[in-house]
């Protein structure tokens, strides 16, 4: 028997073939593709490669065992099975296009279904010339259809349209692959092509398609949210405290002690490490033998081991037992002392990152610095002019803007960011972050808001419980209820895991920025900020911006909110709660030039008990707000007039400089002033935070010079942050840091820790729980908000609507839409590695839609998810039987039915239908064109691959308007006479070979396309 009537294998089919994106294995591609023309077949040569022969006819019995396999071969390029990177990486080395497969009607259209003459037709636009190249993209890409096609209405007049613009990007690949004059232009020919194929892509979001499915990349059967969950770790491994496991661990003493407290069930085991108790020196082999000891003692699984990061670098590993939860914390006053962190912004624009630094050894003279965490935005590809590939990477504009501490020493960073941060994806053009790391400097947990506009980020506190409170504004709604307006105040309260708890924004259509936030001893949370308007229905407006003060419950109800200012602009900067009721807060006149403090009742509508004028700052501003123990408000900021209230302890030496102000808390009235210059007054100082530690306070700030007073460590001439500590008492400078260099870097806050630095430190361990317990909300592993949408349309149906849950996990989202699915596609939480992620997935003959949620709450965006459809394998066709003259009834060999069914299961579907009655909800009706969004015409080399897609994406445009005007190809009906065994087999061993193509997998040189073929033959 002769090869020639194997023409399903031609260079046509494999055309189609690649233009789904199915995943062929490397060695059937690698020699089907060394084809150069689209007609005859294939035929091994002495040397194994495939050389082309002229048709001829094939016997009946085979010809109809072979249709059947092109019959399932077509079904599965259509089913838009994934792309393996195998398949693409050679289909894309490829130097010519792929030649379209369809059969075209007659110049003269389809009279019988109304149809216009399809435009590729007429006669071929000529080639495209160095001339006219630039003229070609002056005009729309896609435009309506060319007097000869006017006729077309509906699907056809789309199809018309879409393939002219698959013309010009032809043209211009073309020309761009051929023409070595294309070289000095390449930059700005990639340019309009980038240009118009995104006109190609928005084309498809305007475009109808009622009875084909045209698609303008690649069919998929599933899709994968790149959200993931992480697999909970079973074990946490501290950081590096030495270079030696038997020699003393810096930092440890006999007089030093901690808990571990290990939970089972309800029972919880508490065992005390007493570094007394320990043989010999403390070092890292003593210490973890020693509590091994206690643990074994106590009864408990969990045990501790010395971990080597390398041959110098030791530290302490933690493993729970099965089922038991590990905490620990200092015991005694002698295992852990105060720290300091300090927040600072470094450089501006694009690649500015913020900086978390930590402070211990407070009680000498200069704290010495613990660790610094630089926090970046996640690189973002750099597009070249000219190019969508990605030639380098930037990290977004990134802001650290505010600091606090909670009980355990952990600390907590807030800012704004331009890109996506820690995996997550930024909703917006500038989202606000907050992110939690142990005392370590470990990095626990980070949290984008999951703003949509633009928002920013500019206080943060920790209740007492653990708790943690943000403010900030944005330019769009938070939740679907808000008020929207150009800038809305905020407040988001998530607990110690991440866990978004609630958002709350301010009810009114005027500006507002909520500015600084605090909460008193019951978790009641108090905001302060700016008001341009009325912050609600009862206030009233002074003029201008005023200052604003609101309540709210620790459940996110408003209590109640004051409004103050005159005329002028009043912005409120700081805000603070004593446990006598009183609620203080920093606010700045700039029309007086002026800070105040002022005290109110914890009331709603409570007048000011009083309102103290501060002083003169001119150009500068009270910036931070604290009350120690003894009865005194501290305040601080920056002046350029040096006309600050109160006595003078350290004089003012001119130029703008900081200040810092001691206020009696009971009658506002100022008792001291100091002033923190920078080289005797000649250049600038300016403070922005300040913390309390006994009588000691830390002012963070920004200076251009050297600060006067004390030592100080840095460079002196551009901006620098700076940690200032001052005596509360005297008001002298007893210590500055500063830090910087070649690049600006300006200090944000400053927080203290009085559990920051502790035995537990020393070890590289945590005060709390290890390993951290994880949040597994959609909310805390994404940008995903609560009442965020999107919806579900199953085969063209009614769309069924998703709402994402406060806690819902990645887990309940798959079971919801599981539901909604039904029997039509699945969704369920995969495994891949050491995370999880949620794949929904069509079944087989199945459309799923996916529609974006409402504007600000869109579902998709977040999950990592776009708008579009998937669709299952198309079903298999049904092969005929014959009966035989006993009048049994019989098959010969494998029918198409059960080769399909074998590759692609299910059940067989009946007859496609005829031209007319073709349905876009048929899995037979997709059209993938292959285009993707990556294309470009950057090299010669690209340029090629693109003309490849496109030659394919054009194929695709012509066969679907041949589905739409004459309907599907019905499968062919197979021979009366049982096929040979030979073919039998042989058979089977091409249901061998697709298998593995669908698998991704190369086919073996015995099972190779060459070596199937010569069987046969």
């Amino acid at each position: 028997m002769s090869t020639s009537g194997l023409s399903l294998f031609n260079m046509g089919t494999l055309s189609l073939y690649y233009g789904t994106g199915v995943s062929m294995g490397s060695t059937l591609l690698g020699q089907a593709l060394q084809q150069q023309q689209s007609t005859g077949v294939a035929q091994q040569t002495s040397t194994g490669a495939l050389a082309l022969q002229s048709a001829s006819p094939i016997s009946a019995s085979v010809s109809g065992s072979a249709s059947g396999l092109y019959n399932a071969l077509s079904s599965y390029y259509s089913s838009g099975v994934s792309m393996g990177t195998s398949l693409l990486g050679e289909v894309l080395s490829q130097q010519s296009g792929a030649p379209s497969t369809s059969s075209s009607p007659a110049a003269g259209g389809n009279l019988a279904t109304g149809t216009a003459a399809p435009p590729w037709t007429q006669s071929s636009p000529p080639a495209l010339t160095a001339d006219t190249v630039f003229q070609n993209g002056s005009q729309p890409l896609i435009t309506a259809p060319p007097p000869g096609q006017s006729g077309a209405t509906g699907d056809i007049n789309n199809l018309f349209a879409l393939y002219g613009g698959l013309t010009k990007l032809q043209q211009l690949a073309q020309y761009a692959s051929t023409d070595p004059n294309y070289d000095p232009l390449r930059g700005l020919i990639n340019q309009q092509f980038q240009t118009q194929l995104g006109q190609y892509y928005a084309f498809f979001n305007s475009a109808q398609f009622s009875t084909v499915n045209v698609i303008p990349g690649i069919a998929n059967a599933s899709v994968t949210s790149s959200v993931t969950q992480p697999t909970a770790p079973t074990s946490y491994v501290g950081g590096i405290v030495s270079s030696d496991p038997t020699q003393a661990v810096a930092g440890l003493n006999t007089s030093q002690a901690f808990t571990i407290a290990v939970k089972n069930g309800a029972t919880t085991t508490n065992v005390t490490i007493n570094l007394s108790q320990v043989s010999g020196t403390l070092s890292l082999n003593n210490v973890v033998k020693y509590i091994n000891a206690q643990l074994a003692a106590a009864g408990v699984a969990t045990v501790f081991s010395v971990d080597q990061t390398s041959a110098t670098q030791y530290g302490i590993q933690v493993t729970p037992g099965t089922n038991e939860t590990v905490s620990l914390s200092p015991t005694g006053s002698a295992s852990s002392q105060p720290a300091v962190y300090l927040t600072s912004t470094a450089g501006g624009g694009p690649d500015s990152y913020g900086m978390l630094r930590k402070f211990d050894g407070l009680s000498n003279a200069a704290p010495t610095q613990d660790f610094q965490n630089n926090i970046n935005a996640d690189p973002a590809p750099v597009t070249t002019s000219g190019s969508t590939s990605s030639t380098s990477t930037y990290d977004p504009s990134t802001q650290a803007l505010a600091t606090a501490t909670d009980a355990n020493g952990n600390s907590y960073v807030v800012g704004t960011t331009d890109g996506n941060l820690a995996g997550q994806t930024n909703n917006g053009s500038q989202d606000v972050y907050l992110q939690k790391f142990d005392a370590t400097g470990k990095l626990v947990w980070s949290q984008l808001l999951g703003a949509t506009g633009t928002a920013s980020g500019y206080g943060v506190t920790v209740d007492s419980s653990g708790n943690v409170i943000v403010t900030g504004n944005t330019t769009q709604p938070l939740n679907p209820d808000s008020i929207s307006s150009s800038s809305s105040a905020f407040v988001t309260k998530f607990d110690s895991t991440g866990q978004q708890i609630f958002t709350y924004q301010l009810p009114t259509a005027s500006p507002t920025s909520g500015l600084a936030v605090t909460t008193d001893s019951s978790g009641n949370i108090f905001i302060a900020g700016q008001v341009n308007g009325t912050v609600d229905g009862s206030a009233t407006s002074g003029g201008g911006t005023d200052a604003f003060l609101t309540k709210l419950s620790s459940t996110g109800t408003l209590d109640y909110s004051q409004q103050f200012g005159g005329s002028g602009n009043q912005t409120a900067t700081g805000v603070a709660v004593d446990n006598s009721g009183h609620v203080y807060v920093l606010y700045n006149d700039q029309s007086t030039g002026t800070a105040h403090l002022a005290q109110f009742n914890d009331a709603a509508g409570s007048a000011m008990n009083y309102d103290t004028n501060l002083g003169t700052v001119g150009s500068g501003g009270a910036t931070g707000l604290a009350l120690d123990s003894s009865g005194n408000v501290y305040v601080t900021g920056s002046t350029s007039s040096g006309g600050m209230n109160g006595t003078v302890q350290t004089a003012y030496a001119g130029g703008t400089e900081a200040f810092l102000s001691q206020v009696n808390a009971s009658t506002g009235a100022v008792n001291t002033v100091s002033y923190v210059a920078a080289n005797g007054g000649s250049a600038s100082a300016a403070a922005s935070g300040i913390a309390i530690n006994g009588s000691t306070v830390y002012l963070s700030g920004t200076t251009n010079g050297a600060l006067s007073g004390g030592s100080f460590v840095g460079t002196a001439g551009n901006n620098d942050s700076f940690l200032a500590t001052l005596n509360g008492t005297t008001g002298a400078l007893t210590n500055a840091q500063q830090f910087g260099g070649a690049f600006s870097e300006t200090g944000t806050g400053v927080a203290l820790a009085t559990t920051g630095t502790s035995v537990l430190t020393s070890l590289g361990l945590p005060n709390d729980t290890v390993p951290p317990t994880p949040s597994t909300s959609i909310t805390s592993l994404s940008a995903a908000r609560a009442g965020d949408t999107f919806q579900i349309s199953v085969n063209g149906g009614v769309a069924q609507t998703i709402t994402l849950g406060t806690t819902d996990t990645l887990g309940s989202l798959a079971t919801a839409i599981d539901l909604v699915l039904g029997s039509n596609g699945t969704a369920q939480v995969v495994q891949s590695g050491n995370t999880s992620s949620l794949q929904i997935k069509a079944t087989t003959g199945n459309k799923i839609t996916f529609l974006a949620g409402s504007s600000g709450f869109d579902l998709l965006k977040p999950l990592g998810l776009s708008p579009g459809s998937i669709y299952g394998p198309a079903a298999p066709s049904t092969g005929a039987s014959s009966t035989s003259t006993s009048g049994s009834t019989s098959t010969s060999g494998p029918t198409t039915s059960q080769i399909d069914q074998a590759l692609f299961g299910g059940t067989p579907t009946q007859t496609p239908p005829t031209a007319g009655s073709a349905s876009a909800n048929s899995a037979d009706s997709i059209f993938a064109l292959g285009l993707t969004q990556g294309t470009n015409l950057a090299t010669q080399q690209d340029a090629k691959n693109a003309l490849l897609l496109i030659n394919g994406a054009i194929a695709q445009v012509e066969n679907a308007y041949q589905y739409i005007t004459q309907g599907p190809t019905p499968p062919p009906q197979t021979p009366s006479a049982p096929a040979p065994a030979y073919v039998t087999a042989q058979l089977a061993s091409y249901q061998q070979a697709l298998t593995a193509m669908q698998n991704g997998t190369s086919v073996s040189p015995s099972t190779s396309l060459a070596g199937l073929l010569t069987s046969i033959a």
